[in-house]
């Protein structure tokens, strides 16, 4: 009987035997001598049975396969993520130190804050446009508010030269720019893909109170060590983003803060690639979150 069933369910019948409706199939059947006729109906209705249940298996099967193989992408792609955020904790360090400095060396600064700073007509000390590269230079900004005396003309000359050679070796593909707030005042920004940065900061805009100062104050950072910041808007950037801060010193005394900023709006694509972000099994929302839960991106 077994070879009879081999027979009579050559390679490709199963198939076609699924797709018969179920009033064709039992007239075939019929014809049948009664016992086989049974035996049949028992046996084909086993097979459909189990070709379902294996599709349905083997679907199951491969849709796990599909999951776990774009976790364990994600997952090589947030340890990638993370050794970029080690990285740069050891870059804006190297950064704060380069800034950090006595009184007494700013008397060796030559040149002149003229020849790296205009006045606008909001009162604004910035690099004029008409030679700003964006590619190669930093951009300074000095409000009105902030004193410009012997000292501070040379503290922003310093700063301005130490951002602009830090910020061209530091850059990578997820922190985008190098800056420095001091407690005085004003900022040296180096951010290639943000030209109009300091262009849009306006004469009121004060970042002394904002955690990418604050956070570095050795009260509430007694250790001097990297700090992350964010997810913050910032005004003038007119976008979020997650920054890595770190202080830096005058004489010994804390004098304000440098820093990396990462753009919320990029760090989705920096851990999912857009390609395979379009397929099937990237259909349900995405969301990064801090492990306290709050939600830096989703897509």
């Amino acid at each position: 009987m077994g070879g009879l069933v081999s027979r009579a369910l050559p390679h490709g019948a199963l198939a076609s035997l699924s797709s018969l409706s179920s009033g064709s199939l039992l007239a075939g059947l019929r014809r049948l001598p009664l016992g086989l006729g049974a035996l049949m109906t028992l046996l084909l209705l086993g097979a459909v049975g189990l070709s379902q249940l294996l599709q349905e298996r083997m679907a199951r099967h491969l849709v796990e396969k599909v999951l776990e193989s774009q976790k364990i992408k994600i997952r090589d792609r947030v340890t990638g993520f993370d050794a970029t955020l080690r990285r740069a904790e050891t870059s804006v360090s190297r950064y704060a130190n380069l800034v950090s400095y006595r009184t007494a060396d700013l008397a060796r600064e030559g040149g002149s804050f003229e020849a790296i700073a205009q006045r606008d007509p909001d009162g604004s000390w910035r690099t004029p446009r008409s030679r700003f590269d964006p590619l190669t230079d930093a951009n300074i900004w000095v409000p009105p508010s902030v004193p410009l005396s012997d000292t501070n003309r040379r503290f922003f000359q310093r700063a301005y030269t130490i951002t602009r050679v830090f910020g061209q070796g530091a850059q990578n593909e997820v922190l985008e720019n190098a800056w420095m707030l001091p407690l005085i005042g004003g900022m040296t920004a180096f951010w290639p893909t943000n030209p109009n940065y300091l262009y849009n900061a306006s004469a009121s805009l004060d970042y002394r109170a904002t955690p990418w100062v604050t956070f570095t104050d050795p009260k509430v950072n007694p250790a001097h060590e990297p700090r992350w910041v964010g997810p913050e808007y910032d005004p003038a950037a007119r976008d979020w983003s997650i920054s890595v801060v770190a202080p830096f010193f005058r004489d010994g005394h804390w004098a304000g803060s440098v820093g990396h900023d990462m753009r919320v709006s990029r760090l989705m694509g920096k851990l999912i690639d857009p390609q395979e972000a379009s397929q099937e099994s990237f259909s349900r929302p995405l969301y990064v979150a801090t492990t306290d839960g709050h939600v830096l991106a989703q897509r």
